[in-house]
Order: C-alpha cells, then structure tokens, then sequence
C-alpha cells in the first residue's frame, strides 16, 4: 500500500500489518503491528490485511466468522503503544469523524472510593477511616462478593466495626459500592459506523461515545479493538535493521534462548505459568512456542492435558481414545490444546450445528467453566454414538474438552504470540544489550525497570547506573555495556537531560555541573533493597532466631517437595480476607456449607526476585491471620515461615514477623 498523504500520518506506513511466514510478501514498513483473530481468515491473508496464511498451520477459518453468527466479526489489532493514536487518527480522516468515536466506559464505586466519598460527604474526618482502610477487604471483579467489600469489611474486622460504631451513617457507604461513579473512555475501543454515531448515541466533545462495550454490540455498531503492545514499541526500538516479516524461523541460537530458561523479556514467557510449561521443552521450532503459548492456560491446566502433553512429548506411550478426536490431533499427541480442535470436536464428532459450535467457542472465550460446558453433554453424546462412538469413549472425549471452559486459546493468537516471542528470543539471541536498553526504555515506570534489571542480572547482564562519559538521555548500550541515562538521576528529566547531553559533547560542562551529577541520587543504582536492608538475615539466619536459610522467592522450585518449609522476606503488596462459605467455595463443595473457623486469609508477597502467592488458612486464621488483616497496612516488609503442599509453588503461613 502507498503511504498515507495526510500530514498527520506522515508516520505511519497506512499498511496494517501482521505476522510473517515464509514466502510473505517483502514490505518497506517503518512499523509493526499484529493481527490476532484475523489471522485465521483466508480471506484476511488474501486482502493483505493479515501476513499470516491460515492454511500451513492449519488455523480454523470458522472460529473467525461462520455462517451462524449474527455479531459482526471482532479483529483484534495491535500496534506499537507508542503509535496507537496514530491509528484513531487514521479511522478517523479515512471515514469521518463524525462516523468514529471512543466506546465510552462507566467506573463503579470501590471499596476505598465509596467509604471516602460517603464521608467526604458527612463531614466524618478522614483520619477516623486510616484503620478502616488497612483492614479493608478487597476483591476482584470476578469474585461472588466483588462489590461486598465494605459490608464485610464492617461486619468482620474490628477496625470496621469500631467505625461504623463512631459514625454509624457511614454505613451507607456499603450502599453505593459497585454503582457507576463516572463515565471514562475504553482503553483501545473504537465504533466506526455508515452513519454519524450521534445517531445512537451522545457523542462528546472529546469524541466518546456514552456507549459501553455491550450495548454498541447490541445495537450492531461495528467495534474494533486498537491495542497498544509495548512489546512492538521495543521490537522497533531496538533499532537493529532486522526485516521482521522475513525473518525465518531456524535459528537455533534463537530456541537456545528458550532451551536456556533466559525468559527475561520475552513475550508471553515472562509469567510462571509459561516459564513452568516452557523449562520441561526442547526447543527447535516455532511451533513448540505456540504450542507452549496454548498449554499454559487455565482449560489445559485444568484437564491435565498440559501435563499429558509434556509426558508424550518426552516420550511417553499413548493411545488414541478414537480414531475420528486423533485426525484432529495427531500434531499435539492426541490432545486439544487448542480452541480450533476443541470445535472440530463438537461439531464433527458431537454433530454440533454452526449456532452450538459458535455458543463452545465464546463458552472458552470468555471463561464460562465446566458448568456451563456440562449442559452440552447429553447433545454431545447422542452426536457422538450416532456415528458409532462407544458411550464410554465419548465420556472419555468429552472429559477430555470440557474443562476447556475454563478458558483456552484459538491457534490465530497463539501462533501470533509465538511469532512475536520468537522476535524477542532472535533479538536476546544476536542483540542482546540493544535489547535489553529498548526493554528498559520502554518501561512503563521505575518499578519495572528495576523488576527488569533484576533478572536481567541474574541472567549475567551486566550494567552501569549511569556514567557521565558514556550516558544519553535513556538506556543505551555502549561499548559492550548497558548504561543508564541522564534521566535516571533523580531530578533530571529529558529537556535537561538532552541540554547537559549537548554541553558535554561540546565540553562546556561546569565543574558544578560535573559535581552534581557525579553527586546526584541513582534511581538504578539499588535494585535488591531487601539484600541490602536485611543482609544478615540473609547471611546469619540462626542470629535471628531462623531456622533454615532464608530464600529468594524465585528460587522456590514448582515442584518443592510436600511439606517442606521455606523462610522468604518480603513486601506484603495484596491481601484478601476470605470465608470458607463464599459462593464460589460452595459451588466447589457441591453446595456443602461448612461450620465452625471459617475465615481464612489471602496474600502476595514481593521481594527482590519475584512474587507469590500465601495463605493463613482457617486453623491458623485467629492466631496469626486477625493482626495482619487489622494492622498491617499494604507495603510492610515482613517474614514468612511457610508450609508447601502437593508440590504446589503457593505457601501455607505457619509465622510471620514484622520487620521495621
């Protein structure tokens, strides 16, 4: 495609672009970006939209579109979050602005923000809520009691009930959490539209539409989701001179990266769940990355099949349960480890129509669960036996898929997200510091640049906090180092930075200047805080009265044998109070209600290599659980002795100190 004329897209290269495979077309783009759902589309492949041909991998052209789908199709596009507004810039001049719009959002009320606003409100002084707050019960959106938090919070803590005791008309705070507070934009939703929005909904001055994301379905509105990847903005800053799209997938240098555990930076293999998945493969393809994309997933998790699949790929002995589910999955040993042939499953072994096979498909896409797969069975069997399936094999294939609820991956994303992931891996591979300075100057803050160089440096990368010879404006890599920028010297942002750049290349920097800076604070310059604050915890644990050695959080294996314990320091930064008889602990009771100690405590630790997850179960719960839920605020550091169980990375809290 040509490039596009208007002065405000001068850089953008007006082709939307996705993967490469071999034999691609060969393009003079000066940007990245991806296609996910698209690129199971022939017809997409056809128009150049998407650069991925759906037919070598064998992508599932119906779970993009099909003849019984009454929504439009979804494309979800990512682009170089640093280009994005170039795109909504684009849509708009190409259709009219009138016929383009923001999807609107509605932000509901929170815990913390409802009790603020009530008092706020009642004149009640902020300083009573300070307990209130630490002590309060907080809960994601997908949990029963989700918008709950503050009734609990006042029924269940002693700081709650001590407030509304004080100021009992606070409590109609808990009234108005979870109700809409305000409206805002979606982070990458756009309506394009043959008629002017306006027609359908109020449009403001900013160009939201006062329209959510379900109602603009609803009403037939053409949505497209443009999504901002950091990781194309790196790809691209790095800077190399490396023709993505023709890049081919045999280098082994770059599986070595994989083979090697350096998950560092790489796309989708940051996460334990992957990197758990990826450390037990070997290697030589991009089908074994998207293959490891799909398996570490909550469906695969859930139905054994990730562990099955790791058992055959090193080598054990299977049998096929029949010969009509391995024509299906003869490439992944016999398993579905993909949404497409948990629907080829459906349809062409349970006879499922177009309609049913399109209800499995958003059933994985939006994590309905094996509930409501169950409700699928009776039609699954009668399918199945009509074509001469045994009833038992048909239970055993259908156990097989149902678990698949719980949320698995089409092949068009993961085969995306593997092509990606295999960039960054060829990028550690040959450019490793270039790429590890773009990593770091597209951190979103400081907090993750340091997460960054952590592991950066304990896969033996070394670096330098900042040196006035060698320093430009951000994270470079010179001389076979990577070093710091002017701007993480605190004080200093990128004007000043880019003035002391110039004085210095001229040699006009002052002495006061060159004093300063030498002087000045390092924001880089301390990345393990916890070492540093509690090294003779670390290094003479029986001073302290620590049995044992006092671990890093990343060296606590998956795996660690059952009951064994480990001591491990951390930043408290997430903790949930729970009961034994909430809504979802009963359905997984089969509606059994418990007695007796039922509250139980949730927490994430992080220290200077990682987080994980603990827990104070029920037994322990009043002895050392009521004191951290009530006095112990979000960022204390403390120490944890902890049990491990079945070989589960998620510790069970035994003790816990407070350190100052």
């Amino acid at each position: 495609m040509k490039r596009l004329k208007s002065k405000k897209l001068e850089n953008y290269s007006g082709k939307v672009f996705d993967l490469e495979v071999e034999n691609s077309h060969s393009y003079n783009v000066n940007s990245i970006s991806v296609h996910n759902s698209a690129a199971g589309s022939l017809v997409c492949y056809l128009s150049r939209i998407t650069e991925i041909d759906p037919i070598p991998p064998k992508l599932f052209f119906e779970r993009f579109i099909d003849v019984s789908r009454s929504d439009l199709p979804d494309i979800d596009l990512d682009f170089p979050d640093n280009k994005r507004h170039l795109v909504f810039e684009y849509m708009a001049e190409k259709y009219g602005f009138n016929n383009v719009a923001h999807i609107g959002t509605i932000s509901r009320y929170k815990p913390k923000s409802a009790l603020i606003t009530i008092c706020k409100a009642l004149n009640i002084p902020s300083s009573a809520t300070a307990g209130v707050k630490v002590a309060m019960v907080e809960r994601s959106s997908a949990d029963a009691r989700a918008s709950n938090c503050l009734e609990d919070t006042f029924k269940t803590t002693m700081p709650g009930q001590e407030f509304i005791r004080n100021y009992p008309q606070a409590i109609i705070s808990q009234k108005i959490e979870g109700h809409a507070s305000h409206t805002g934009v979606h982070a990458a939703g756009l309506l394009v539209c043959n008629d002017e929005i306006t027609n359908y909904a109020v449009v403001d001055a900013n160009g939201i539409a006062h329209l959510e994301k379900g109602d603009a379905e609803y009403l037939g509105l053409l949505k497209i989701d443009v999504l901002g990847l950091r990781t194309l903005s790196i790809l691209e800053d790095a800077n190399v001179g490396i023709d993505w799209y023709n890049l081919k997938f045999d280098d082994q240098k770059t599986f070595d990266v994989f083979n090697k555990g350096l998950f560092c930076s790489i796309f989708q293999f940051e996460g334990n769940a992957l990197r758990s998945v990826a450390s037990q493969i070997k290697f030589n393809s991009v089908t074994q990355i998207d293959a490891v994309t799909a398996l570490a997933r909550p469906g695969p998790f859930a139905g054994g099949i990730t562990h099955k699949y790791l058992e055959r790929d090193k080598g054990a002995k299977y049998t096929p349960i029949h010969p009509l589910v391995q024509e299906y999955m003869s490439e992944t040993y016999g398993l579905p480890i993909y949404q497409e042939q948990t629907l080829a499953i459906v349809k062409n072994i349970g006879l499922f129509d177009w309609k049913e096979t399109s209800t499995i498909r958003k059933a994985m896409s939006k994590s309905m669960g094996n509930e409501f797969f169950q409700k699928y069975w009776e039609k699954f069997k009668i399918g199945a036996v009509s074509q001469g399936v045994p009833e038992d094999k048909a239970e055993a294939i259908w156990l097989m898929i149902n678990s698949m609820g719980s949320w698995q991956m089409n092949k068009s994303h993961t085969y995306s997200y593997a092509v990606i992931s295999y960039w960054c891996a060829y990028l550690k591979a040959h450019f490793p510091l270039e790429f590890a300075a773009a990593n770091l100057r597209n951190a979103k803050d400081d907090d993750t640049a340091i997460m960054l160089l952590r592991e950066m440096h304990r896969e033996g990368v070394e670096y330098i906090p900042f040196d006035l010879e060698l320093s430009e404006i951000n994270w470079s890599a010179k001389d076979g180092k990577l070093v710091g920028g002017f701007v993480s010297l605190k004080g200093i942002g990128e004007k000043k930075a880019a003035k002391l750049i110039e004085a210095r290349r001229e040699g006009k920097l002052t002495q006061k200047q060159i004093e300063t800076l030498e002087k000045a604070e390092k924001t880089f310059a301390d990345i393990f805080p916890f070492h540093r604050l509690y090294s003779d915890f670390y290094d003479n644990p029986d001073k302290h009265g620590i049995a044992g050695k006092v671990w890093d959080i990343i060296d606590l294996p998956e795996g660690i044998p059952h009951g064994e314990e480990r001591v491990f320091i951390g930043e408290l930064i997430y903790k949930n109070p729970r009961n034994a008889n909430e809504e979802v602990n009963v359905k997984k009771r089969d509606g059994k209600i418990e007695t007796g100690q039922l509250e139980y405590l949730d927490i994430r630790l992080r220290d200077d290599t990682d987080v994980i997850g603990c827990r104070i179960g029920r037994k322990d719960y009043l002895r050392i659980g009521v004191e951290m839920v009530e006095k112990i605020p979000t960022g204390s550091h403390i120490m944890v002795r902890c049990n491990f169980w079945n070989g589960i990375r998620y510790g069970f809290i035994k003790r816990w100190r407070l350190l100052k």
